[in-house]
């Protein structure tokens, strides 16, 4: 018997939350009781996954993107940049390297022969390739010749797509080339001058009027190109919000945002004052918004908070599924790798200027580093992954997974965790203590934002 405080929706085939309703805690926690949410498993068992070659295998045949670090150099001097004086680790060890021509087509022939195989599963054999900096555009005979050696390669599970982040001020210089080949550009702007003003020169000039003339020229003469091609990120500081941001891009272009947070792993900690000083956290700030309402109706489902909320909807429906195995498999003999840890190359393959291969762009190389490319070759050490993974994972479980609620449905990555530590600490770990309130919040987040809930179901996909 169903809680009478849902009712069923014959659409989506889920039960919801009645809107009138304000649900008390113990009535929550009754009928997720009731309902399975608390079931005792053995969480040993379950978490019993270890890291294996096929894992790597597979990824590289099914990799989603390639990024090459083009270039370190870049032509403005952000004062919240990943790798500037905020952050200590790998941000202090910029060169201004260019990565060699030859090292990216040694590593696309080493991907083709992977694609040979025959391992891809995709659909379309999608596979984006992306250019990232420092500014990309610095580099753009490299840029050309990639694009160039790429659209030759003859693979029928080779369908390569293209694409970019950029800082705009060199887009009037190339848009002709980019908009030519299809690029998908993701241009950096955080609002209007003042919200833009972080973003400057070397010699600390404002670059806010050279950044909006590219970007107003790519608007104006390749208007069907922006249209479909052109996306914007702005960061969340204390010079702007997301109101100002979202406001200023989409009056002027047309056009959503999305919307990043400083990172807060691996911060200087002399410059840790500095850093919060910056730092706004994007759910607080758009909860004060006086546009909530109408940024919540143009974000959509691109919204943070929908997409936490979809996130918990993903792991707590029965519907979900991640490939299409699943259908035949019998889920109660699952098991899962420990933590919430891509598995490496699974989404994106990192390849810094310097030839190193790592699993992501924002994670450091001290401890990520899987590979790397000389002129000649492409390692990537199986052995040394695997060890230095399920190394991790064991250190982890008997502290943290065995004992916590997200244990299953973890999004910590161990990458992001201090593992230069004996005695990891596991910033994710939520008790089972907590579940109900865990629960509970989101249920409310839910009630509180119905009108998406069936566009959650219908539109948002992981990849």
């Amino acid at each position: 018997m169903i809680s009478e405080e849902f009712f069923y929706d014959n659409e989506t085939k889920y039960f919801i939350l009645k809107p009138q309703n304000e649900l008390n805690r113990n009535k929550k926690e009754d009928y997720l009781k009731s309902v399975g949410f608390y079931k005792e498993q053995d969480k040993r068992k379950k978490l019993s996954g270890r890291f294996t070659e096929d894992h790597i295998k597979d990824s590289l045949a099914n990799a989603l993107q390639v990024v090459f670090e083009v270039t370190e150099s870049c032509n403005l001097e952000c004062k919240y940049c990943g790798y500037g004086e905020l952050y200590s680790g790998k941000n202090s060890k910029r060169e201004k390297t260019n990565l060699p021509l030859v090292y990216a087509i040694n590593f696309l022939n080493y991907i083709n022969k992977f694609l040979n195989q025959n391992l891809n599963r995709s659909l379309n054999k999608s596979i984006t390739i992306s250019f990232y900096g420092g500014e990309p555009l610095l580099n753009i005979e490299f840029i050309k010749s990639v694009v160039d050696y790429v659209n030759k390669i003859k693979n029928d599970n080779f369908n390569p797509r293209f694409a970019m982040t950029t800082n705009a001020l060199l887009l009037k210089k190339h848009i002709a080339f980019l908009a030519e080949n299809n690029f998908r550009l993701l241009v950096s702007l955080d609002g209007n001058k003042n919200n833009n003003s972080y973003r400057v020169y070397p010699n600390g000039k404002d670059a806010f009027n050279e950044i909006i003339e590219n970007i107003d020229f790519a608007y104006h003469n390749y208007p069907d190109f922006f249209r479909k091609s052109v996306d914007f990120n702005s960061v969340i500081h204390n010079r702007n919000s997301v109101s100002e941001a979202f406001k200023y891009i989409n009056d002027k272009y047309k056009k959503n945002t999305n919307l990043s947070e400083l990172n807060t792993t691996g911060v200087n900690e002399d410059k840790k004052y500095e850093f919060w000083e910056k730092y706004k956290n994007i759910n607080e700030d758009l909860n004060q918004s006086e546009d909530y309402r109408f940024i919540r109706d143009k974000l959509s489902v691109e919204m943070p908070v929908i997409g936490q909320v979809s996130k918990f909807i993903h792991i707590y429906t029965n519907n979900v599924y991640q490939k299409y195995i699943d259908f035949f498999e019998v889920s109660s003999n699952n098991t899962y790798l420990p933590t919430g840890t891509c598995i490496p190359f699974s989404r994106k393959i990192f390849i810094t200027s310097k030839g190193k291969i790592l699993p992501c762009e924002r994670i450091s190389d001290e401890f990520s580093t899987m590979g790397y490319i000389s002129e000649s070759d492409v390692f990537i050490d199986y052995e040394r992954i695997i060890n230095s993974m399920n190394g991790i994972y064991d250190k982890l479980l008997d502290n943290y997974c065995n004992h916590c609620f997200y244990a299953d449905k973890c999004m910590q990555c161990i990458f992001n965790l201090d593992l230069s530590k004996d005695k990891l600490v596991c910033h994710g770990y939520e008790h089972e203590s907590k579940s109900t309130q865990i629960i509970s919040n989101y249920l409310n987040t839910l009630k509180k934002e119905r009108k998406f809930y069936k566009k959650i179901l219908k539109e948002v996909f992981y990849a």
